[in-house]
């Protein structure tokens, strides 16, 4: 994400979307309530015609709403605001108006004003502070897929079958056209990835590198290889708790979030510096104990979650907010959806 202009009298902010991740930030960012400022396609009937034909056409208009709901799907290429025309010089001012936003956009976001949370995730998103760019490959003979790594989770884009063995067994099987299905298929498409990693049990993921490094294949990526005991997105988590994933994938967000997680699960049954709950986690905040503050987006963007972070804006905790749809985040939904790392805890 990108500011393009900031108007110092209303604060309204000018904002450039950069890539799908951002559109994961703005969702949590913009609230019920907020102004936003876009350029939509606006149906214009035709009056001479409008009772013979129906006919329409679109034009852009310029115009402000007042957001009332959102609208976004993991994994999306677009996020839908939706919300009250306030402000336009088509006099359509009261109707209702969706904001479809993409990748490449721009928007003008105008608030009354700006909370802790609101503005810790607009920091990350301004800073692409989780911008490791990652694919990874889960192989064995029989099967083959391919996971993006995203900010917020790891999403399916391909699956490959081998044809060796099951329904689609075929006598014809050949390995050279399985790696070439899976590369020509779903790898070669791909730009403006980082790395490439090859995960999988046995010796096929050995003999894919192989096929791609023989044919000069993926120049413009990393491409890695790494055993794991499992060959679907579990193979994934399992790389991510390998010492290993941590040289390429650091500043990745879910490794964070995986990284917090086992904290707070070691903390809860050694030594018992660890908290979960709205209420036991606001105690934590309000005694200085919390640490680290864990919420889930649900959470974040409730009242509650709103009231938990403003209350530790002194207390000097670090707050994360965790995707609903990712392991960490899916664990952390068992705990209430907000917990804590303490400091100490306070004799009570």
């Amino acid at each position: 994400m990108r500011i393009l202009e900031e108007e110092k009298t209303t604060g309204a902010l000018k904002i450039q979307i950069e890539n799908e991740d951002d559109l994961w930030y703005l969702k949590n960012i913009v609230r019920p309530g907020d102004l936003i400022r876009a350029t939509v396609l606006r149906r214009v009937e035709k009056q001479a015609d409008m009772i013979r034909s129906k006919e329409t056409t679109r034009k852009p208009v310029f115009l402000t709403i007042k957001t009332e709901t959102l609208d976004f799907r993991a994994f999306s290429s677009s996020l839908k605001l939706l919300g009250t025309v306030v402000s336009t010089g088509e006099g359509i001012s009261g109707d209702h108006q969706s904001v479809s936003v993409s990748a490449g956009d721009i928007i003008e976001i105008i608030k009354e004003n700006w909370n802790d949370g609101e503005k810790h995730m607009f920091r990350e998103s301004l800073e692409n502070k989780f911008s490791t760019k990652a694919i990874f490959v889960t192989i064995d003979d029989e099967s083959a897929s391919v996971f993006d790594l995203r900010s917020y989770g790891i999403q399916n884009i391909g699956n490959v079958d081998s044809g060796k063995s099951g329904k689609s067994y075929d006598s014809n099987y050949s390995e050279d056209d399985y790696f070439r299905r899976i590369s020509e298929e779903i790898l070669l498409p791909i730009r403006d990835v980082s790395f490439l990693v090859i995960l999988g049990p046995g010796f096929t993921r050995d003999h894919f590198m192989k096929y791609i490094s023989d044919r000069g294949l993926f120049k413009n990526m990393q491409v890695l290889s790494f055993p794991s005991h499992r060959n679907d997105e579990g193979a994934v988590y399992e790389f991510l708790e390998n010492q290993e994933s941590l040289k390429i994938l650091k500043s990745a967000r879910i490794r964070r979030e995986k990284e917090i997680m086992d904290r707070f699960l070691k903390n809860l049954n050694t030594n018992n510096l660890a908290t979960y709950g709205m209420e036991d986690t606001m105690k934590s905040v309000l005694n200085g104990e919390a640490e680290i503050i864990m919420m889930t987006e649900q959470v974040f963007r409730s009242d509650k979650g709103q009231e938990c972070l403003e209350k530790s804006k002194n207390s000097g905790s670090q707050m994360h907010i965790f995707s609903d749809i990712d392991e960490p985040g899916i664990m952390l939904q068992k705990f209430g959806g907000i917990a804590a790392i303490l400091r100490f805890r306070s004799v009570s």
